[in-house]
This record gives structure tokens, sequence and C-alpha cells, in this order.
């Protein structure tokens, strides 16, 4: 059974519920829509009166999308790290479920954590 640390368990939990609820408020906000008004022969495309709410809604879904990653690339860090591999292993997690699957299927690197079965021979007295 392979040691997972638990800032890797959570933040990268954290992280997905967060992506996950940005992705919900991005896509119930919907499209800009616009609309074509003349003015004196001349035609301009002018947004509908939510489209200013509508901004809001989608930049604040993007900044929780963005601090979702951020936890997700933490614990990916702090994951690698616990495995005896760079921190820099942790990147992977802006690739979200895809990052957070090659971290948590890499090999442990650090001679403490070795179980029985993987541990170098050594003579027993």
């Amino acid at each position: 059974m392979k040691r997972y640390s638990i800032a890797f368990i959570l933040l990268s939990a954290i992280g997905l519920m967060l992506c996950s609820i940005a992705q919900n408020i991005i896509v119930k906000t919907g499209p800009i829509k616009k609309c074509t008004v003349e003015i004196e022969g001349k035609y301009y495309k002018v947004d509908y009166p939510d489209a200013d709410e509508k901004r809001e809604a989608i930049l604040t879904g993007a900044k929780i999308a963005m601090v979702g990653l951020v936890l997700i690339t933490i614990g990916c860090c702090s994951q690698a790290y616990a495995r005896g591999r760079s921190p820099a292993w942790g990147l992977f997690g802006i690739l979200s479920p895809l990052g957070i699957l090659i971290i948590a299927t890499l090999k442990d690197k650090q001679p403490g954590n070795l179980r029985p079965a993987e541990a170098p021979d050594k003579e027993l007295n």
C-alpha cells in the first residue's frame, strides 16, 4: 500500500472542489450577449444590460479556479517531496486530475519509506 501525505490528499481534494465550483459558476452564467442598435444610420454593437454582472461572475469563477489549481499544485509538490523527489514534480498538478494521477503513481525514492519487499537486501544476524 502506498503512503500519501495528508497535504496531498487534502489540498488536492479542496482544489478539485474549487475547480468544480468555478466551472459551475461559469457554465451557469452563460455567454455575454450583444445586440445591434442603429443610431442615425450607423450600427453599433451593445451589450445587454446584464453583461457587467456576467463578466463579474466569469471573473470570479476564474479566480476560484486559479486558487484551486494552486492548491492542487502545492499538494502535488508536497507528495513529490514526501516520495523523495524534487518538489518541481508537483508542477504536474497544473494538469489537475491527470497530474494528481501522475504524482500518486510515483515510486518512492526515500530509503526510509521502502516496504520490506522493496528494501535492498541486508544481511540478517
